[in-house]
């Protein structure tokens, strides 16, 4: 499985991809890194299951490729909740004698 994945650009850099996203969630997971690294073998397990495809067969790649998309997807951080807009500024207004300009 190792070199269809090394084999294929795409797969490699999904596979590059999902061992970034790990490190930065076990880097960040404190208290809940023992959890992480269990689902993280229990993902491997699963993508194991690919490799009742012939190697070179599209349908081990398609199964890597749904494997990586799968734990990237699980791994990505959730989307930030939309910030409050920032308050209108009022316009700015110069006096210049006994006209006032709104800016």
């Amino acid at each position: 499985m190792e070199k269809a994945i090394c084999a294929d650009p795409a797969l490699a850099a999904a596979d590059r991809q999902m061992a970034d996203l790990y490190r930065l969630r076990l880097t960040a997971a404190g208290d809940g890194a023992a959890s992480l690294r269990q689902e993280q073998q229990a993902w491997l397990r699963r993508r194991g299951a690919c490799e009742t495809h012939a190697e070179g067969a599209p349908a081990l790649r398609g199964c890597i490729e749904a494997a990586l998309a799968e734990r990237v997807a699980a791994l990505r951080p959730p989307p930030a909740a939309p910030s409050a807009p920032a308050p209108a500024r009022p316009a700015a207004a110069f006096v210049y004698g006994p006209w006032q300009v709104t800016a």
